[in-house]
């Protein structure tokens, strides 16, 4: 990490996600009608999911997922119902913004809300967890499910990398001492040129 002594910066407008974010995507460029919620939904069920109905049969069928098998990271426990699933972003949108997002433009913030170059920017979390959660960063929250820990710490810092994000003083001072507490495996914070590259020619290629 790199360390600064000024002050620091915030943001003048005070954070809104729908105005600075903007919602789930339905990208139907891969002949899909999901949106970014369905997607993840799919790509982290253990099983092939089921899908709800369209409610008329003017509207697309297999939009909204239904069913699934979804072990949960944060609570290692198991969920067939995607009524119990919410789409956690390990790094919430308002920490985001009040680290560096809000200089960002909206096309950039929609892709960061959006983002799907990896497999732990969104990920499929039990919803009653994921309020619990909200937009706390590690010094306010880490997942119940002590093995997890430190994959945990690892992927936020993976994210705050990849999108260049700040780290508040008391984050830092919260993820040294969760790593020490844990015993967490330096060689696992460890991030390749390589990994960073695709991760950000990922970004270039869908902004």
């Amino acid at each position: 990490l790199d360390h600064h002594l000024e002050k620091f910066p915030l943001p003048e407008v005070p954070y809104k996600r729908s105005t600075h974010f903007g919602g789930w995507l339905r990208d139907r460029s891969n002949g899909s009608c999901l949106n970014t919620r369905g997607k993840v939904l799919v790509r982290d069920s253990a099983r092939d999911v089921t899908y709800k109905p369209g409610s008329s049969p003017d509207k697309p069928q297999q939009c909204t997922v239904q069913g699934g098998e979804w072990n949960d990271p944060y609570t290692a426990q198991v969920f067939l119902s995607a009524r119990d699933i919410q789409i956690d972003h390990l790094v919430a949108l308002k920490n985001a913004y009040m680290t560096g997002a809000y200089e960002w433009d909206f096309k950039k913030r929609c892709l960061y809300a959006n983002y799907l170059g990896n497999n732990f920017h969104l990920l499929s979390v039990n919803g009653r967890e994921n309020q619990l959660k909200s937009d706390h960063t590690p010094e306010g929250y880490i997942p119940p499910n002590g093995s997890y820990v430190c994959q945990f710490v690892k992927q936020w810092l993976n994210v705050k990398l990849i999108w260049s994000l700040r780290i508040t003083p008391k984050e830092s001072t919260a993820i040294d001492q969760i790593v020490s507490e844990n015993q967490c495996d330096p060689q696992i914070f460890v991030v390749s040129h390589d990994e960073l590259a695709r991760q950000r020619e990922f970004m270039t290629t869908h902004a």
